[in-house]
């Protein structure tokens, strides 16, 4: 959670707490925000990716030392 934090800015932060801890629909995270479904889509994507690439970066990190 910390490391999203420092990943992620705040709406990506926010459509993903909308979505998996409010149980949120797209259209429904969309619409809190002003932007279409398909958008918040692409923000959830983009963010679980970026949120991966921080995880990889942490465990290999880890692997090294």
């Amino acid at each position: 959670l910390d490391c999203a934090l420092h990943v992620l800015d705040e709406r990506e932060i926010d459509i993903l707490w909308k979505r998996y801890r409010d149980g949120m629909t797209l259209d429904q995270a969309g619409a809190a925000h002003g932007i279409t479904r398909e958008r918040a889509r692409q923000i959830e994507r983009e963010a679980k990716s970026k949120l991966r690439e921080a995880h990889h970066a942490r465990l290999a990190i880890f692997l090294e030392a």
